[in-house]
C-alpha cells in the first residue's frame, strides 16, 4: 500500500459549506454557510470570480455550483450569476436546463432521469412554468422501474446505483459537452477567461 499525505483539504466536509469557502477564500464562520440549506448571501462578501471580472477575465461556470438550496430548481438569479457570466448549471437533483436536455430524447430517458430526483419545488412553484408537474408517487414509480434495479443494495436507506443512461446523456457528458463548446466560442481578442467544470458525479444519494 502506498501512504498518501494531503497538506491543502477542504476547511469544512459539508458541500454548501465547502463550497461557499471556495467561491468567497473565507471560513463557514465568516461567509456564514456552515451546513447545507443556507444559501450563500452573494454580496456578503468579495467572490473570486468578481476579482477575476475586475481584472478583464470572462467567467464561467459549468455543473454543479450548490451555493443556493436545490430545492429552486437550481435557477440562476441575478446576472452575472455569483460573479460569472456564463454558466450551465446543474446540481445533484437535476433539475433544470439538463433535465430538460434528457427528457428532450425521449419518454424513456425522461423516465430514467426522473427516477433519480429528489428536492423538487412544490406544485406551483414558478421551476414548474411550461413544465409538467412530476408528483412524489411518479417519481417512486419510476425509481421502481429505472433505477431500484440496478442498485446493489435496494433494501437500504443510503441509495447508489448504476446509472440506466447511456454515457453521452449522463449529467459528467452534459457537463463536458458544455465545457468544450465554452472554450471553443471564446473569441480570439486577447482577453483571458476563467472556466470551471464541476463535475457531480460519482455522488452518493440518500433516501
Amino acid at each position: 500500500p502506498v501512504a498518501v499525505s494531503f497538506t491543502n483539504v477542504s476547511n469544512c466536509p459539508v458541500c454548501m459549506a465547502a463550497r461557499s469557502s471556495l467561491l468567497t477564500g473565507r471560513s463557514p464562520e465568516a461567509h456564514g454557510v456552515f451546513r447545507n440549506g443556507i444559501d450563500l448571501r452573494e454580496r456578503h462578501l468579495p467572490l473570486f470570480s468578481d476579482i477575476l471580472r475586475g481584472h478583464g477575465f470572462r467567467t464561467i461556470w459549468n455543473g454543479k455550483h450548490h451555493w443556493t438550496c436545490q430545492m429552486d430548481g437550481g435557477m440562476p438569479g441575478p446576472q452575472p450569476f455569483f460573479g460569472f457570466e456564463e454558466h450551465a448549471l446543474t446540481n445533484d437533483n437535476q433539475i433544470g436546463p439538463y433535465f430538460d436536455w434528457v427528457a428532450s430524447h425521449g419518454r424513456e430517458y425522461r423516465e430514467m432521469v426522473t427516477g433519480t430526483l429528489f428536492c423538487l419545488p412544490p406544485q406551483g412553484h414558478p421551476f414548474w412554468n411550461n413544465r409538467d408537474y412530476i408528483s412524489d408517487g411518479e417519481i417512486s414509480a419510476m425509481m421502481d422501474k429505472h433505477i431500484r434495479p440496478r442498485m446493489p443494495h435496494p433494501n437500504r436507506d443510503v441509495a447508489y446505483w448504476i446509472s440506466p443512461l447511456p454515457d453521452e446523456l449522463t449529467q459528467n457528458a452534459w457537463i463536458a459537452d458544455r465545457t468544450i463548446e465554452a472554450i471553443r466560442r471564446q473569441p480570439r481578442d486577447g482577453r483571458p477567461f476563467f472556466l470551471a467544470a464541476s463535475f457531480v458525479d460519482p455522488y452518493l444519494g440518500v433516501y
